[in-house]
């Protein structure tokens, strides 16, 4: 399905299942199982680890039998679905060429330079601009190995030092082209004059996992200086405005979602590629975190609280009595609790606690639909703005799970 119907059928799904999306499971307790199906919450309880895994991850729905809840799964599925920007071959560098670069950044570079290299003709570039580009291997590379004029802009001057000492630490191909160092926060305005210089008309810019409103930035400053694409990636969407950096499109204007900050934190989340061990942990972590608003509410009489923050990953392989010690004192709360009362309160609130978990599962499915909404108004914006605009899934989930881009390059009026 095009663009717009999927953005339209999207905006119907959220707006059915807001009071699921909307709200953190703990943010409304204890009516927190109010707008969950208690049939698909029963349905789940009675699945293994490794089935719950399945449903989890959208892996698969073979063992759900509930009718209108293999409908959600299934429709949150298709309306999910975005095409692989598939990569025929990977390109050959000298293996000096991505020395001491994780595998993560590889991959992404092979992609960019893979899809630069075939619209290089058509969209016009001469030079390629990589936002908040680090150290500037990016840059590096497809400058020296491609042949691209590039500039590398960041906030951090350390970083593009060591990258300038890069650029002379190897050999440079016969054609190596060169890489212009800007240090710049992204998020401020240039002057306009250096502005023009770096996005001009034939500048093609990239921003690789854009923050929170830098990504709404990237795409105005394409449309403003007419440069001659971008591909831009967004996340941290917890970082945007709900009322300032969303329903940009006048489609979604006309009927905006209304995103709360749990909101956008749920679409900022991906855990497709964990493998089962990955889950049974996150099955403890939220136990424990649960077990812990349970307690400060109940038997502490604490409604004060809700964010009590993430912990490191050793605490939660404590035993629950020790992990609540560990908590209530980094949250300097004083109490009398012995390890023999905390395990008997986690143990009687067991079904509570698979409840809870059971419904997160439920709401963890509209995620990515979450981040589809935010990502197709915005592709919607630039093509009511008169540039072509499409989405993609570029890298491997596994490497890069913000793995959807955003690609613009020509006018819609230009002929074919």
């Amino acid at each position: 399905m095009n663009e717009e119907v999927r953005f339209e059928k999207i905006t119907e799904l959220l707006t059915q299942y807001e009071n699921i999306w909307r709200y953190e499971i703990l943010e409304t307790y204890p009516n927190h199982l109010h707008h969950y199906d208690r049939e698909w919450i029963d349905e789940l309880s009675k699945m293994s680890d490794e089935q719950l895994y399945q449903v989890d991850i959208k892996g698969s729905s073979k063992d759900i039998t509930n009718t209108s809840f293999k409908d959600y799964l299934s429709t949150i599925m298709d309306l999910s679905y975005v095409e692989y920007e598939e990569i025929p071959e990977e390109i050959k560098y000298p293996s000096w060429a991505f020395h001491k670069v994780k595998q993560k950044k590889v991959h992404e570079i092979q992609v960019i330079s893979h899809l630069l290299k075939n619209i290089k003709d058509v969209s016009g570039f001469k030079k390629v601009v990589d936002i908040g580009g680090g150290v500037g291997h990016m840059s590096r590379t497809l400058a020296h190995y491609h042949g691209i004029p590039c500039v590398s802009l960041d906030i951090n001057k350390d970083f593009q030092d060591i990258g300038k000492k890069r650029l002379q630490k190897f050999p440079l191909p016969k054609n190596a082209n060169e890489v212009e160092f800007i240090t710049h926060d992204f998020s401020k305005n240039l002057n306009e004059s250096l502005t023009k210089k770096i996005f001009s008309k034939d500048s093609f810019s990239i921003g690789l996992h854009t923050c929170g409103p830098l990504a709404n930035h990237h795409l105005d400053i394409h449309l403003k200086e007419q440069t001659s694409g971008i591909l831009n990636f967004g996340c941290c969407y917890n970082r945007l405005n709900p009322s300032l950096d969303l329903n940009l499109s006048q489609k979604a204007k006309e009927n905006p979602i209304n995103f709360s900050d749990f909101s956008l934190t749920l679409s900022a989340r991906g855990h497709d590629s964990m493998d089962i061990e990955d889950f049974k942990f996150k099955k403890r972590v939220k136990y424990y975190r649960y077990g812990l608003h349970l307690l400060l509410t109940e038997l502490l009489k604490r409604d004060d609280i809700y964010a009590v923050g993430d912990s490191h990953k050793r605490y939660y392989e404590m035993s629950f009595p020790e992990f609540i010690h560990h908590k209530l004192s980094e949250l300097e709360i004083e109490h009398q609790l012995n390890k023999e009362e905390l395990q008997q309160f986690f143990n009687d609130k067991q079904v509570i606690l698979r409840d809870m978990f059971l419904a997160n599962i439920i709401r963890w499915q509209l995620g990515r639909i979450l981040e589809l909404h935010i990502l197709l108004d915005r592709v919607l914006y630039l093509r009511e703005n008169g540039v072509k605009a499409t989405i993609k899934r570029y890298f491997h989930s596994h490497l890069s799970p913000r793995n959807i881009g955003i690609l613009s390059y020509g006018r819609k009026n230009e002929s074919k």
